[in-house]
């Protein structure tokens, strides 16, 4: 398919682009409509931000004050294979912890798994000394198996 771009006649506001990739490079993506807005604080509205990590940030600094609504979501986190807890993390984090266990008929086990939640900071004792994110473990209930 040879990619397109197109305005609506009928929908005189609505524009398509049609392809099989979009491919944009940017570090911004903003997305805004003003008689949308909740306030007329803040003048960004950066729904997508390649982030200085590396990461993908979605609704960047929180320039949305309604958040973020995901429908129907599944997501699947981020995990490590060692309990690392990152240093500088945000209040609200969720970390995924995997132990990997070994094989079993084919399937790969795992001796554990645990979710850990960032829940604040130390205090620098001295100056010159920087805050570090504290985290603590979710609690998981017994395992159940999938009916679906």
């Amino acid at each position: 398919m040879l990619g397109d771009l197109r305005f609506s006649e009928e929908q005189q506001e609505t524009v398509f682009i049609e392809g099989s990739i979009l491919s944009v490079s940017a570090s911004d993506f903003m997305l805004d409509a003003p008689a949308r807005r909740s306030s007329a604080g803040g003048s960004h509205r950066r729904a997508l931000v390649h982030d200085t990590a590396d990461g993908l940030t979605i609704n960047f600094n929180g320039d949305y004050p309604g958040g973020v609504s995901i429908v129907n979501a599944k997501i699947n986190l981020s995990h490590e294979s060692e309990p690392n807890l990152p240093k500088h993390a945000s209040v609200g984090d969720i970390r995924l912890i995997k132990h990997r266990g070994g094989h079993e008929g084919g399937i790969i086990t795992f001796d554990s798994i645990a979710l850990w939640l960032c829940t604040g900071f130390t205090r620098p004792l001295t100056a010159g000394e920087e805050s570090v994110a504290t985290w603590q473990p979710i609690r998981l209930g017994d395992e159940v198996k999938g009916t679906a």
